[in-house]
């Protein structure tokens, strides 16, 4: 006998089992609501981590005494835990941890090796991707009008849509088309550098 999602919710804590049953169930809807997002710094991998962290979080708080289905409820969840973590991409609050240079200091010496300085990327390999990155922006600029790369720059400043809807002055609706547009084109134009 299958189980409802229901059933499975209300052990899958104590279960893992039911816990993993509930994470191949979903994992379809976890896929369908990534597409729909773009995480900066990120791929699609990331997102899908994130939806399947929001069904735990579903499992976690999931009330079956209130009138909603899990199925609504995870997909809430879901929903919500990609949204988090593409705002979280969005702030420039943990960059200073994100781009650190590690130092290593031996302890049993009082010197900090000079070497511990050095860019680990080889200058050949900072070359290409210099040259990768100019082009990259040439190929985004040929694809992109300036109205989308002025939108494109603010959403990629951590401006929220509300933000740029005012200073472009267009509904908000609008830049959400206009966004979702916008990584159509991107996503062809990166197929040739992945």
């Amino acid at each position: 006998m299958r189980l409802t999602d229901e059933q499975l919710a209300s052990v899958a804590l104590a279960d893992s089992t039911a816990m993993a049953e509930l994470m191949v169930r979903y994992k379809g809807v976890v896929r369908a609501v990534s597409r729909s997002f773009f995480l900066e710094g990120g791929d699609v991998d990331d997102l899908i981590q994130e939806g399947m962290l929001g069904i735990f979080k579903a499992v976690k708080s999931y009330d079956d005494t209130k009138d909603a289905s899990f199925r609504s409820f995870a997909i809430l969840c879901i929903r919500r835990s990609i949204i988090d973590a593409v705002k979280s991409s969005t702030r420039s609050k943990h960059k200073p941890l994100n781009d650190y240079l590690s130092i290593y200091i031996d302890e049993s010496s009082d010197d900090v090796s000079p070497d511990v300085f050095i860019d680990p990327i080889d200058p050949e390999k900072k070359i290409i991707m210099s040259e990768t990155s100019v082009q990259l922006r040439q190929d985004i600029r040929s694809v992109l009008d300036e109205f989308e790369q002025k939108i494109l720059g603010m959403y990629l400043r951590g401006n929220t849509y509300n933000e740029i809807a005012e200073s472009v002055s267009r509904t908000t609706k609008y830049v959400d088309n206009k966004l979702q547009s916008i990584k159509k084109k991107l996503k062809v134009v990166l197929q040739k550098y992945i």
